[in-house]
Order: C-alpha cells, then structure tokens, then sequence
C-alpha cells in the first residue's frame, strides 16, 4: 500500500513497454521455479510423514500452496486478457478481493485445526471431521501410561496412531503414540500383537518394534 501511494506521487515515467514485458516473464518464471521446489519438498515431506506428524501438515500445506497459485495465476491471466485495465482501481480492487478471499481460506483451515480428536481438560473434543471414532481410552498427559483394554491397543493401531511398540514375554504390550501417551495391555494370545502390525503396515507405515 506505501509503494502505491508513493508511485501515485510520481509524475514522471517510471516504466515503459520493455519494463513490463522483463516483469511478466519474471513473474512467470519465479511461479514455475517455486512449483517445482514446492512439488518436489513435498514429496519429501509426506515420505516421511510416519517419521513425525507436522511433516505431513507441511507437505499439504505445499501442496495447497501451489494449486493456489497456479489457479490465481490463471484468473489473473484470464482478466488481464479480457479486461482493459486503464483503470487503476480495477486491478487493486482484484488484487485486494484475492487477497481477502485467501487469507480466509488459509485461517479457516489454520484455525480450525486437522481432522482429528484432541485431549481439552480431559476430555476427547472433535476438530475437522476425523474419520476415526472417538477413542475408547482416558484422555491422559503426554508421557502418562495409561492401562487399557487389548481392543484399544488394537485400535490405535489400525487407526495409525502408534509411533513404537514393546512387547514383553509376559503378553504384555506398550505403545508410544505419535502425540507423546503410552497405552499398555495384554495380550489375549502370545504373539496376537505381530499379525496386526504387519497388516496395518501398509496402511500406516513402519512402526518401531521392541521385544524383551
């Protein structure tokens, strides 16, 4: 807005036909350099969204990112070819009604948190539209062991929530969970925890396996 405001001063030619033509193709090419970065740190990212769960928000944010600008980039275009700009309020009056439109979908999404449930004063509390029900186990503090049920350990399993697992001799089976909590439980059977691991490992990825 200052630089507006301070171009709208000037009086003499600050740019000509040549000006505008350099901008437009540097324009047009600083948007496909940051597309092909943003694509490929993507990619990385969500390789290795089982490592840590913030790089998958990062990798979706990229890619949002992206289609973003190349969508506004396409309407922009669009008005450009088909509407006479020589009135200068036009194309601040696009260029704030993108902005605003933006920035909302950004914090509406920012705001409203990811899809999951969160523990609030001890209470499981429904942010976005998870797909998992509500869990089954007490809503406890990070690094808390809590004992729970076989079926819940079961759960969080298939619900790709858990970062490591232990398993004693004694049937009894630990889990870390990827926001900090440890789940305890026995097992019905000896061995009952291994099939479920290996079927839930190509929905949820590796999970850190830890015999005694």
């Amino acid at each position: 807005m200052l630089l507006t405001y301070l171009k709208s001063k000037v009086k003499e030619v600050v740019a000509d036909e040549r000006d505008y033509a350099i901008g437009g193709k540097s324009a047009l090419l600083a948007i496909q350099v940051y597309s092909w970065i943003s694509v490929v740190c993507m990619f990385i990212f969500y390789a290795f969204s089982e490592t840590n769960p913030v790089y998958e928000a990062i990798a979706m944010t990229l890619a949002f990112s992206v289609c973003i600008l190349m969508l506004l980039y396409s309407f922009i275009f669009r008005y450009y070819n088909k509407i006479s700009f020589s009135d200068n309020k036009k194309v601040y009056f696009l260029f704030l009604s993108v902005l605003i439109i933006f920035i909302a979908i950004f914090g509406i999404r920012f705001f409203s948190g990811e899809d999951s449930w969160i523990c609030v004063d001890g209470q499981w509390v429904k942010h976005g539209n998870p797909n998992a029900p509500v869990p089954q186990y007490n809503c406890g503090e990070s690094g808390r062991n809590e004992d729970v049920s076989w079926q819940n350990i079961v759960g969080v399993i298939n619900n790709c929530e858990v970062r490591s697992l232990m398993r004693t001799h004694a049937r009894n089976v630990s889990v870390v969970l990827k926001d900090g909590r440890k789940l305890s439980a026995i097992e019905n059977e000896i061995d009952e925890i291994m099939p479920i691991v290996v079927n839930s490992k190509e929905k949820c990825g590796d999970i850190l396996i830890e015999i005694e």
